[in-house]
């Protein structure tokens, strides 16, 4: 800021402020950028992931990591998620049974969702996924672990762009919350955090979040021959209420 005074010029330069909301929920890895148009079917949404990549991704048989645009504490930035392109949706990749015990969203046109099969209000979404990270390696019916906490979202025809933003946000303040909560426990404030502590931050409290992108109603199919482990099958969680 340049400021003139009876003929002298003075400077001054404030410090930005460092954001650490914001330096906490962007994504800046280096991963292909994806615009989803949420109103195309499932098959049109994997093929605008797979043309970001430029190949064929059910020759890697797992999990991809990618990032779409998003406002992040009114700020524009990037949202990391996943797609799954193993077995069944990949029917050249084996299958590999594993415990998966995903808190799984469905959304739709009003403002309630469902929540593992539960109607849930939208606006309650943080709150209890809060309560959920809470509980985590307590509750027998939960992850052991946060390593293993894994949001799939699935979204219904008549959903609109802004409500799937809405319950991003609300994931992405539930995680917030959450971390925050540790910190104090450390005496730590998460507003008072240097950039050092953030980038460390995002790798001990990461936020798994997939689209279901149609696997899930695929995956209710007849298993084929080529099945690789088995395990527990993967429980059903309704909302956590403790």
């Amino acid at each position: 800021m340049l400021v003139v005074v009876v003929g002298c010029t003075y400077t001054y330069t404030t410090k930005p402020t460092y954001d650490t909301t914001y330096d906490f929920l962007n994504c800046d890895l280096d991963i292909p950028i994806v615009n989803l148009d949420y109103t195309k079917d499932d098959a049109a949404l994997r093929k605008a992931i797979e043309d970001a990549f430029g190949e064929d991704l059910c020759n890697r048989c797992g999990e991809v990591a990618f990032k779409i645009p998003a406002t992040l504490n009114d700020k524009q930035g990037y949202q990391k998620v996943w797609g799954n392109y193993e077995n069944p949706y990949c029917g050249k990749c084996p299958v590999y049974i594993r415990l998966k015990q995903y808190y799984r969203i469905l959304v739709g046109e009003s403002d309630h969702i469902l929540v593992n099969n539960d109607l849930l209000p939208l606006d309650s979404l943080r709150h209890d996924v809060v309560a959920y990270y809470r509980n985590v390696g307590i509750d027998e019916d939960l992850p052991k672990d946060l390593d293993r906490v894994k949001f799939k979202i699935s979204w219904n025809k008549k959903a609109s762009k802004v409500t799937i933003e809405r319950v991003l946000n609300q994931l992405n303040e539930a995680q917030i919350t959450f971390v925050a909560e540790q910190l104090a426990l450390e005496g730590l404030a998460f507003d008072k955090l240097t950039k050092e502590q953030v980038q460390e931050l995002k790798q001990k409290y990461k936020l798994h979040i997939a689209f279901d992108l149609g696997s899930t109603v695929l995956s209710n199919a007849p298993l084929p021959n080529n099945i690789i482990t088995e395990t527990a099958p993967e429980p059903e969680l309704a909302p956590y209420k403790p």
